[in-house]
């Protein structure tokens, strides 16, 4: 499989999706920037939209 695109449903200043990929069956990993000189922790309880695909599927 293939991970085509994540989006973060909310807004967190200097937080950004950098990367992200299949991390195995029935699991995404998603690689995140921070930009500022603070901590930034994800919010938790977000639901994301991944939009994945399977090569050779028909």
């Amino acid at each position: 499989d293939v991970v085509l695109a994540v989006n973060k449903p909310g807004v967190q200043a200097g937080l950004g999706i950098v990367g992200m990929r299949v991390a195995g069956a029935g699991s995404v990993g998603v690689t995140f920037a921070n930009v500022t000189a603070a901590p930034v922790t994800p919010a938790s309880g977000e639901t994301y939209a991944i939009v994945c695909i399977t090569p050779g599927a028909a």
